[in-house]
């Protein structure tokens, strides 16, 4: 499942809006509105690797199991761990 962590990151890296949310939280001027912005951000370019990148026929019997699962989301979504300091 590496291709959909270099995809993600790819995505994440070159996501104008997303830097700019990333910079705000981190300069800790965020409010609760830019903080929901990044999260959403985050999830949309993550729904999109999935799409881009997973289809039922990729495996045996077609369904995804919760190892599999697993496995994608701890390669992957540790490189979007939001920033910890924002003021509501």
């Amino acid at each position: 499942m590496n291709f959909s962590k270099k995809s993600f990151e790819d995505k994440v890296l070159n996501d104008k809006e997303l830097n700019e949310l990333y910079q705000l939280v981190n300069s800790e001027l965020a409010a609760y509105k830019d903080a929901n912005r990044y999260a959403t951000r985050v999830g949309e370019l993550l729904s999109s690797v999935f799409k881009e990148n997973i289809s039922a026929d990729m495996y045996l019997d077609e369904k995804m199991y919760y190892e599999i699962v697993k496995m994608m989301f701890t390669n992957i979504i540790n490189i979007a761990d939001a920033p910890k300091n924002i003021i509501m």
